[in-house]
């Protein structure tokens, strides 16, 4: 795990240089200061800008950031998340990718580093899969394969075979197909440990 001071190093690191104005867009855009991230609308409103504006000084903004994420200290980083998502199949939902790198604390501040460093693939959220980040575009075609094949073959009396099976067919270790499985809505793991289809009562009973 990464200690706050290195992260907050950096963070100023990547801030270093930039006007007073940069700094705040790009903070308040990220919510490095905060639990909470501003919307363009809302630092218009702030800093009596545009929308417009604001969108271009944190465009500004985040190419001189970018230029300054280099360096040992970053290095590390992207060493320490790279070895993070290649043992877990290059794959990883992203609120459990930042507590295996430096806890919930530090949540918007990490994803500003992963997302500054350009050498990882981000997935937004959608109403099937929850946000998660990835090693190569292969890792994201695998995790749709994958649920795919787990939905098509899902067999509710033994989903442990079905899963075991899914993995075996895609040719992933079971601590991958687990966060392929991770990163899916449709896959959910009840109060007993058991995984299971999210639509089936036994595994999420709000639904039945």
């Amino acid at each position: 795990m990464i200690e706050s001071p290195k992260i907050n190093n950096l963070i100023k690191t990547c801030l270093g240089g930039l006007s007073s104005r940069q700094k705040e867009v790009l903070e308040g855009r990220y919510g490095l200061n905060s639990s909470d991230a501003l919307t363009l609308a809302e630092l218009g409103g702030k800093y009596d800008l545009t929308r417009e504006r604001v969108r271009q000084i944190e465009a500004l903004s985040l190419k001189a950031a970018q230029a300054k994420s280099t360096g040992p200290e970053f290095d590390a980083f992207v060493k320490t998340a790279s070895g993070v998502l290649k043992n877990s199949g290059g794959v990883r939902r992203e609120d459990l990718l930042i507590e295996d790198l430096a806890g919930v604390s530090q949540t918007n501040r990490v994803k500003f580093l992963l997302e500054i460093c350009g050498k990882f693939k981000y997935s937004k959220d959608n109403k099937d899969f929850y946000p998660y980040w990835h090693l190569s575009d292969a890792d994201q075609k695998k995790v749709g394969s994958f649920i795919s094949y787990l939905l098509k073959n899902a067999d509710r009396e033994n989903f442990a075979a079905s899963f075991a099976s899914a993995a075996k067919t895609l040719g992933l270790t079971d601590s991958a197909a687990r966060n392929c499985a991770s990163v899916s809505k449709k896959v959910s793991m009840n109060t007993y440990g058991d995984l299971g289809l999210s639509q089936w009562p036994e595994i999420n009973p709000k639904t039945a």
